[in-house]
């Protein structure tokens, strides 16, 4: 629900013997128009190592934005040659791929920011995000 801040709380749920240290709410100006109707859903699964399992962090507009600007860009997955270490074409991975640079634009940025608010972690730890 939006507070009278402009900011979305986040429904919390913490799995057994894991202590909720998510933070309560996200900036609104961290926040799609969208947002008002699909409310943030967190699960911490584990802090160590972090894994955290997140619902609606992203709108429908978002991935759609994101993955227009990643199409251009797409290749083929590959895997690592453990010999050489270079990446290699293998007939196990049938996805393709692209990484967005980091702040590719204003949507990407925010999107970002809003992961590194919801995982209290810098922005700067965050890499390139992945578009499959």
């Amino acid at each position: 629900a939006l507070s009278k801040e402009g900011e979305l709380s986040i429904e919390r749920k913490a799995s057994a013997n894991v202590p909720s240290l998510i933070p309560s709410a996200v900036p609104a100006s961290l926040l799609p128009d969208t947002a008002k109707v699909l409310p943030i859903k967190m699960e911490v699964i584990s802090w160590s190592p972090r894994i955290l399992l997140i619902d609606n962090m992203l709108s429908y507009e978002e991935c759609d934005h994101m993955r227009n600007l990643a199409e251009p860009m797409m290749a083929k997955s590959t895997v690592v040659d453990v010999g050489t270490g270079n990446s290699i074409a293998s007939s196990v991975r049938t996805s393709t791929g692209a990484f967005l640079n980091k702040a590719a634009d204003d949507v990407v940025s925010r999107v970002e920011k809003r992961l590194a608010h919801v995982t209290m972690l810098p922005v700067d730890n965050g890499e390139a995000m992945q578009i499959l």
